[in-house]
C-alpha cells in the first residue's frame, strides 16, 4: 500500500512537471498554474527551473514566489499573522482582475445603485482578524487552540485540531472538538482535564481556551455572480467578504435577494440595499465550511430621472411602491415638482404614460422597466414684487397685505436716494396673456400725499431712475501747457485751478496769462440756428493755484474747454555742433535766434591752418514743414516732366537730414551778408581738411576716384573711368561740391571740377530688362535727384 502511494504521488509530480513544462512552452506562466502545479507536487525548484527556462526574470520570479507565499498563508494556517493593512492589501492584488471585470460590469448595466461597493478597490469587506474569537464560532479541522491552565497547577498547550475533528493532549489523549464552539469546547476542556488537574473544579485552578491561527474554509458562490466558482476564504470570512471575492453581482444579479444555504437549509439572506441605506449590517452572515452562496436575477429595475438627489436606476422588490422608489433616490430635491410624478411603462406592445398624484405614491406598484421622471417647479412666483433703481435697498420683496401699495414698498426698500428722478417712475406689469404693460407714476407728487398711492400687483416690477441714469457724464477738458493734458469728469462748482490741479499741475513754460474757455452754445428752447461756434472766456490765473474769492471765482460748466498757452517769454536752449578743422569743437548754444555761421566760427576759435574753406558743409535736420515742401516740388516736377524721366515718389527716402549748401569762405569775409547762413537747432557745421580727389560714379564703365588735376574737363575725368556706359544720358551729368551744392552740364559748358567733389552720370530710363549698368544708373539717378532737393531746399530758404 505503502509503494502504492508513492508511486501516485510521483505520478501527480511528473504529470504536474509536464503541465508546468507545456505551458511555459506556449504562454506566459500564470499564478494560476502555479497553484496547480503545486497542488499536482511540483517542488518549487522544478517551478522556478521552468520558469527560467520560460524566461521570466528574476523580479518576475521572485514576485510570482511572493503571490504564492501570500496566498497559502492567507488560506490557512498563519492567518493571524498578517497584518490587517497587508490583509487589505492582499484582497485588493489577489482580486485585480476581478475588480477590472466589476467595472466593466458596472458600465454595461448602467449603473445600478449598490452594484459599485463590489468595485471599489478602497472597501475590500477584508475580515478583521485581530479580534477575540467570538464565542458562536465553531472549531474545525486546522484551527490552532492555544490551552493555558494557570493556578494552583500552571500548563499550557497548542494544539491543532486534526482533520477528524479531535486534539492530543500529552499525557491525557485526544479529546474530539470538531464542530463546538469555543465556549463549547472549553467546557469540555475543563471536564476532561479536571481528572489531571482536580483544582479545576472549583479549586484554585483555572484553564482557558483561545485560538492561534485559524483554518481556512471553502465556500460555493453560485448563480447570478461575476465570477462564480469555490473560493477558499478565511473562516471568520462573511457573506460580503465572498461577493467581494466573487466579484459581485452580474448585469443581472440581484442585490436584494442573496441567499446563503447550509447543508440544505437557507440560514441568510442579505439584501444590500438595507446596508447601504439603512446601515443594517445584521444580515452579513458569517459563513462556514461547504456554504452555498446563490444570488438570484432581479425582479424589478426602474430608472429615476430628474429632480432627486439620487438620479440612478435602482433594484425593486416585490410590494415595493413608488414610494420607496422616490426613498431610494434620496427623496426629492427642493426644486422638485412633487405633486405628481410622470412614468413611463412598457405594456408589452408600446409605451404608455402615467401621471401618478402624490396621494398614489404609498400604493402605485413599480413594475419592471419603470421609467420615472420628476419635473421641476415652475420658475414663477406667486407673490413677489420687485424695486429696482434710485432706493436704499432695491431687490424682491413678498406682497402682502401690508405691503401692497408703492409707498409702503418704498419704505419697505428704506426710502429713495438723494439722486432719485421724481417726476416719474414706472411700474412694469405682467398682465394674465404674458404681455407687458408700463405704469407712470409721480413719485414726488405720492410722497408728499398730493395724489393717490398706486396698488401693487403680482410680478411688479417698480423702477426709480436716477438722475444721472438720464444724463451723460458730464466732462471738462484741458490742452496746452499742463502736465496731462485730457478730459475729466465734471464736478459742481469746479473752476479752472480745479482742473489745472487734476491735470497735474502746470507745466514750466506755462503761461499765467490769456488762460482761455471755450464753452458750448446751449439754447434747448431756441428756434433758430445760431451763428456762434463757442462761448470764449479769457482770464490769468495765479501759480500756486490760490482759491479767488467768490465774487471772481470763474466756475465751469460741463463741456467746457481750457487752453493754457505756452508763455512767450519762454524758450528752450537751441543747440547746434561744430565738427572737423575748428579750434574748439563740439556742441554751441545759440545766443539769439538769429545767429549766423561767421560767428559760431569765431565762437569756436576760428579754421586751423588745415581747414579746407570751400569744402565745408552745413548738415540740417529735416522738419516737418520742410518734407512737405519737397515732397510737393518732387511730385510737381514729376508731373511736369516726361514718362521716361521721371521717378516713382514712394520709392523716393527724402531722409531725416540734408545738406545746405554754404560758401563759407565768402561768409567769414562778408559777415552778415546773404552768404552768411542763420543757424537753426540741431545744425551741423563740418569743416573738412583738404581732399585733393575726385569721385566719378553713375552710369560709367568703371566708377572710381582719382586724382584732382586743375584745368580737366569734365568729360577727360570721365574718361579716367573708363568713358560713359552705353546707357548714359551724358546731357544730364552733373558735380556734387564738398559744400554740398550742385552743378549741371550744360550743352555750351561744363561745370568746374574742385577737389573733393563727385562727378555723377545719370542712367537712361529701364526699357524691358535690367542691365548691371542700367542698376548703377538707377542709384545714380536717385543721387541726383537728392542733390536737387537739398538745392530746392536752399532755394526756398
Amino acid at each position: 500500500m505503502m509503494i502504492i502511494r508513492r508511486l501516485s504521488a510521483l505520478l501527480l509530480a511528473t504529470i504536474g512537471f509536464a503541465l508546468l513544462s507545456l505551458s511555459a512552452h506556449a504562454q506566459t506562466i500564470t499564478p494560476d498554474m502555479i497553484e496547480k502545479a503545486r497542488a499536482a507536487g511540483v517542488s518549487q525548484e522544478q517551478i522556478d527551473a521552468a520558469m527560467k527556462k520560460q524566461g521570466a526574470n528574476a523580479m518576475q520570479q521572485k514576485q510570482a514566489t511572493a503571490n504564492q507565499s501570500a496566498s497559502s498563508k492567507v488560506g490557512g494556517y498563519g492567518m493571524r499573522d498578517i497584518p490587517q493593512d497587508s490583509l487589505d492589501k492582499f484582497y485588493r492584488v489577489k482580486f485585480r482582475v476581478q475588480d477590472s471585470l466589476r467595472v466593466d460590469s458596472i458600465k454595461k448595466a448602467n449603473a445600478v445603485y449598490g452594484r459599485e461597493i463590489f468595485a471599489v478597490k478602497n472597501l475590500t469587506f477584508a475580515p478583521n482578524l485581530n479580534i477575540a474569537t467570538p464565542k458562536n464560532y465553531k472549531l474545525g479541522a486546522g484551527d490552532e487552540l492555544i490551552i493555558n491552565i494557570y493556578g494552583a497547577s500552571e500548563d499550557n498547550f497548542t494544539q491543532k485540531v486534526s482533520p477528524d475533528g479531535r486534539i492530543v493532549i500529552p499525557s491525557f489523549g485526544p479529546i474530539a472538538l470538531g464542530g463546538l464552539t469555543i465556549e463549547g469546547a472549553e467546557s469540555k476542556l475543563r471536564s476532561a482535564l479536571s481528572r489531571i488537574y482536580s483544582g479545576l473544579n472549583g479549586g484554585g485552578t483555572h484553564l482557558t481556551l483561545s485560538l492561534g491561527n485559524i483554518r481556512s474554509i471553502k465556500v460555493n458562490m453560485v448563480g447570478e455572480v461575476a465570477r462564480p466558482g469555490t473560493y477558499t476564504l478565511p473562516s471568520l470570512s462573511t457573506l460580503f467578504n465572498a461577493l467581494y471575492v466573487a466579484g459581485g453581482v452580474n448585469e443581472i444579479g440581484s442585490l436584494r435577494s442573496i441567499k446563503v444555504y447550509r447543508g440544505s437549509h437557507m440560514v441568510g439572506e442579505l439584501d444590500v440595499y438595507d446596508y447601504l441605506l439603512n446601515g443594517k449590517f445584521g444580515s452579513n452572515v458569517r459563513l462556514e465550511d461547504n456554504d452555498m452562496v446563490v444570488v438570484s436575477p432581479y425582479e424589478k429595475l426602474v430608472t429615476i430621472k430628474g429632480n432627486v438627489k439620487r438620479p440612478r436606476i435602482f433594484e425593486m422588490k416585490k410590494g415595493e411602491t413608488l414610494a420607496d422608489a422616490i426613498r431610494f433616490a434620496g427623496d426629492f430635491k427642493s426644486s422638485a415638482y412633487s405633486e405628481n410624478i410622470t412614468l413611463k411603462r412598457s405594456n408589452g406592445r408600446q409605451f404608455e404614460v402615467h401621471t401618478v398624484d402624490k396621494a398614489g405614491f404609498k400604493s402605485f406598484a413599480i413594475q419592471d422597466g419603470d421609467e420615472l421622471t420628476v419635473g421641476e417647479v415652475v420658475k414663477s412666483f406667486s407673490n413677489r414684487v420687485e424695486i429696482q433703481g434710485a432706493v436704499q435697498r432695491p431687490g424682491m420683496f413678498a406682497l402682502t397685505d401690508k405691503l401692497s401699495t408703492v409707498k409702503q414698498l418704498i419704505d419697505k426698500a428704506e426710502g429713495v436716494r438723494g439722486d432719485a428722478f421724481l417726476t416719474r417712475a414706472q411700474i412694469t406689469r405682467t398682465l394674465p396673456d404674458s404681455s407687458k404693460q408700463m405704469v407712470a407714476v409721480d413719485l414726488y407728487a405720492l410722497l408728499n400725499n398730493k395724489t393717490a398711492d398706486v396698488a401693487l400687483e403680482n410680478k411688479d416690477v417698480l423702477y426709480i431712475p436716477s438722475i444721472y441714469d438720464l444724463q451723460k457724464e458730464f466732462t471738462v477738458t484741458i490742452k496746452g501747457a499742463v502736465d496731462s493734458a485730457a478730459t475729466y469728469p465734471f464736478r459742481k462748482d469746479m473752476t479752472v485751478e480745479d482742473l489745472v490741479l487734476m491735470a497735474g499741475g502746470l507745466k514750466y513754460e506755462a503761461s499765467l496769462q490769456q488762460v482761455e474757455v471755450a464753452r458750448r452754445i446751449r439754447d434747448p428752447y431756441s428756434l433758430k440756428p445760431t451763428d456762434k461756434a463757442a462761448e470764449v472766456f479769457s482770464f490769468s490765473i495765479d501759480d500756486k493755484l490760490s482759491i479767488a474769492p467768490e465774487a471772481k471765482r470763474f466756475v465751469l460748466a460741463p463741456y467746457d474747454e481750457v487752453y493754457v498757452r505756452v508763455s512767450p517769454g519762454y524758450e528752450k536752449q537751441h543747440n547746434v555742433t561744430v565738427k572737423g578743422e575748428v579750434v574748439f569743437t563740439g556742441d554751441y548754444g545759440l545766443s539769439v535766434k538769429s545767429q549766423r555761421i561767421s560767428e559760431l566760427i569765431q565762437k569756436a576759435g576760428g579754421l586751423t591752418p588745415q581747414a579746407y574753406v570751400k569744402g565745408a558743409r552745413l548738415m540740417r535736420k529735416m522738419t516737418h514743414d520742410d518734407s512737405v515742401r519737397v515732397i510737393s516740388l518732387v511730385k510737381l516736377a514729376a508731373r511736369s516732366s516726361s514718362k521716361k524721366d521721371t521717378i516713382d515718389v514712394k520709392k523716393l527716402d527724402i531722409g531725416s537730414e540734408y545738406f545746405v549748401g554754404i560758401d563759407l569762405e565768402k561768409a567769414m569775409s562778408n559777415p552778415g551778408s546773404e552768404y552768411d547762413v542763420v543757424l537753426k537747432e540741431d545744425d551741423v557745421i563740418e569743416v573738412p581738411q583738404f581732399s585733393n580727389t575726385v569721385r566719378i560714379s553713375g552710369a560709367v564703365l568703371y566708377p572710381n576716384t582719382v586724382t584732382y588735376r586743375k584745368g580737366m574737363s569734365l568729360s577727360r575725368y570721365v574718361s579716367m573711368a573708363g568713358g560713359y556706359d552705353d546707357g548714359a544720358k551724358k546731357r544730364k551729368s552733373f558735380v556734387i561740391y564738398m559744400n554740398g551744392t550742385a552743378a549741371r552740364k550744360r550743352f555750351w559748358s561744363s561745370p568746374r571740377i574742385e577737389p573733393g567733389c563727385e562727378i555723377v552720370v545719370p542712367n537712361k530710363p529701364e526699357r524691358k530688362g535690367a542691365t548691371a549698368g542700367e542698376i548703377l544708373g538707377y542709384s545714380s539717378s536717385l543721387a541726383s535727384i537728392a542733390a536737387m532737393i537739398a538745392t530746392i531746399i536752399n532755394v526756398t530758404k
